[in-house]
């Protein structure tokens, strides 16, 4: 639930911030997507003072609309992903890489959020443990309709949701 939890804090602000200016600047309550779930990563990276250690690598531009409403969970659920990237993927303080990758699959939205750190530790089912952040995740994916799924591979961690998806105009 650090997402959540630091709503107050400086990680949370330039996120709120990005929120804040969608839901302003686009009046038919649709946003594009894959640029929002950028600045919302790149808010958080920025503002936990992580910019030149944590590199953010984000699909090419494109467009993506969903609703307004969608399209805000979402970023909750990437903040959440990237906060606890940022905190727990390199704690030795290393360089590393947060992916984003947003596609379209067979009437679904695809979203995976992968980092290169040292995964989870042995024994964790983030599909299972009673962590807030990550129950926050599954709420809001199960509101969204959406599947998670975890990869725990040898370098890193990934999040995979997947989602229905119908076309909304921007």
């Amino acid at each position: 639930m650090e997402a959540v939890k630091t709503l107050g804090s400086v990680s949370a602000r330039p996120a709120a911030e990005t929120t804040r200016r969608a839901s302003d600047e686009e009046p038919a309550a649709a946003i594009d997507v894959v640029s929002y779930l950028e600045a919302v990563a790149e808010g958080i990276i920025s503002g936990m003072s992580m910019a030149g250690k944590i590199r953010l690598q984000a699909d090419p531009p494109s467009r993506l609309a969903l609703p307004l409403d969608k399209a805000i969970s979402l970023g909750l659920i990437v903040g959440e992903l990237v906060t606890n990237s940022i905190k727990y993927a390199h704690p030795t303080g290393v360089a590393g890489v947060i992916k984003i990758e947003t596609s379209r699959h067979n009437g679904a939205i695809v979203i995976e959020v992968s980092d290169d750190g040292v995964g989870l530790p042995e024994g964790l089912d983030p599909l299972r443990t009673d962590d807030a952040g990550l129950a926050m995740v599954r709420a809001l994916a199960a509101q969204l309709k959406a599947s998670v799924s975890f990869d725990n591979y040898g370098l890193g961690l990934s999040c995979t949701l997947r989602m229905p998806y119908a076309e909304v105009a921007l």
